[in-house]
């Protein structure tokens, strides 16, 4: 069996701690990675190139830059959408979800996807 990890409780660089509550653990805006503003092409490239993400159309466009996606165990797929702008000067943000791949059909009735940050962290923690 495979379990998706989440962080219960944060402490941030100013030693403050906050604790993901149940009702939030489905926001993919909570649930933000960081990369170099001026890093994300290479970041994509790298993925795609060796990593196995290839571009993902958005079903949903949501102003992301790159939507990547590959499949993690089947049915399952990360999709990753990177925004060039983040609230933090200076950095780009990834957001990402779990969910049933778009090959099948139950893609267009399956209304649950996972936001994710240990998944996608795992693919290109090894680029930098």
């Amino acid at each position: 069996m495979v379990y998706l990890l989440f962080p219960k409780r944060i402490t941030l660089e100013n030693n403050i701690s906050l604790e993901i509550t149940k009702d939030k653990v489905k926001d993919e805006e909570l649930f933000a990675l960081l990369v170099p503003e001026e890093r994300v092409d290479e970041v994509v490239n790298y993925l795609k190139k060796n990593e196995g993400f290839s571009s993902a159309l958005p079903s949903f466009d949501k102003g992301e830059d790159y939507g990547i996606s590959r499949i993690l165990i089947p049915p399952w797929e990360l999709h990753m959408r990177i925004y060039n702008y983040c609230i933090i000067p200076g950095m780009a943000k990834i957001n990402a979800h779990i969910e049933i791949a778009r090959k099948y059909l139950q893609h267009l009735n399956f209304r649950y996807v996972q936001p994710v940050i240990y998944e996608p962290y795992k693919f290109y923690k090894n680029f930098f």
